[in-house]
């Protein structure tokens, strides 16, 4: 009982020291993203400057010019092409490390909506209520954003987030952006229609293990080799990908397995549950794919939210 008061007592002060981190990462990200809009700004001049040379090189060539003439523009080409190798290396450097501030915010996003959870559970007064529940909402936009799981969407959250279908009067316009944002609710939805299809496969096979372990124990190991066509591996341990019709969701999109960004090797992480037979792998496999379920559920009701406004 104490150690909960405490907490309830630390807990503003969690919440202000986590506000300040959040803070600084915001301002790292911010950085990191002007400075590669100045680069992709760069990046495209030396791209126009490069082509306006070889234009140049192409037409010299047609009019069988001196090889001074086009050695010059080929020298001057060269030099410019190791500068647009150079600038891409420095946008590659540059996402990596958004990629890295973006993770972290994750995560102190994800505590900070605990812990202001927390909070709106016992706050009594309606008008600190309403503010906690305010926040909540921005702070949950912001971490759908950064989410690991929203990489593989060709729809940008951020421009969805910016979107404000009530500042926009014209109709032509509205019916654009309309049509844009049916297009994420409708990537959003064939994501978890696979990634339900991916949890149903696994829950197939952590059954299965579980029947086979069954009947092993049920069975001597003579009676199995007569009753079933398993094969060892060469662990000794049986591989029931021989007649498990489910051993095809190995071969499951890629998207829906790079959306499970914590399990960067999924077909192999999941090969290794079905030789093993360790059922709690796969029930830890089964958590993440059901957290990942819940950001895109989330935001997908918040597409829809801004598709009706």
């Amino acid at each position: 009982m104490n150690r909960i008061i405490l907490s309830l007592l630390l807990l503003p002060l969690l919440i202000f020291a986590q506000s300040s981190a959040i803070k600084a990462l915001e301002q790292q990200q911010n950085r990191y993203q002007k400075q590669i809009l100045l680069e992709k700004t760069k990046l495209d001049s030396l791209n126009r400057e490069l082509n306006t040379i070889l234009a140049q090189i192409d037409s010299l060539n047609e009019q069988n010019a001196s090889k001074n003439d086009i050695s010059d523009l080929q020298a001057k080409s060269l030099s410019i092409s190791k500068n647009v190798v150079a600038s891409q290396t420095q946008i590659k450097a540059l996402n990596k490390k958004i990629e890295s501030v973006n993770k972290k915010l994750f995560k102190r996003y994800s505590r900070q909506i605990d812990s202001l959870n927390r909070v709106l559970s016992t706050e009594k007064d309606a008008q600190k209520r309403e503010q906690i529940t305010r926040e909540l909402k921005l702070l949950t936009q912001k971490r759908i954003a950064v989410s690991p799981a929203l990489k593989q969407f060709s729809f940008d959250p951020r421009k969805l987030f910016a979107i404000n279908l009530r500042a926009t009067k014209d109709s032509l316009k509205r019916a654009i952006i309309k049509d844009y944002i049916r297009n994420a609710i409708n990537e959003v939805d064939t994501t978890l229609m696979n990634l339900n299809l991916k949890k149903q496969e696994l829950i197939n096979m952590k059954r299965l293990q579980e029947k086979a372990a069954s009947f092993m124990d049920e069975v001597s190991d003579n009676q199995l080799y007569t009753s079933l066509p398993l094969k060892r591996g060469a662990t000794g341990s049986f591989d029931l990908s021989a007649q498990s019709s489910g051993s095809r969701s190995l071969d499951a999109a890629a998207t829906i397995e790079q959306l499970l960004t914590d399990l960067p090797d999924f077909n192999s992480f999941i090969n290794q549950s079905m030789v093993a037979g360790d059922a709690s792998k796969l029930d830890s496999v089964l958590t993440r794919i059901d957290a990942t379920g819940k950001i895109l559920s989330a935001y997908r009701a918040y597409l829809l939210e801004k598709l009706n406004q």
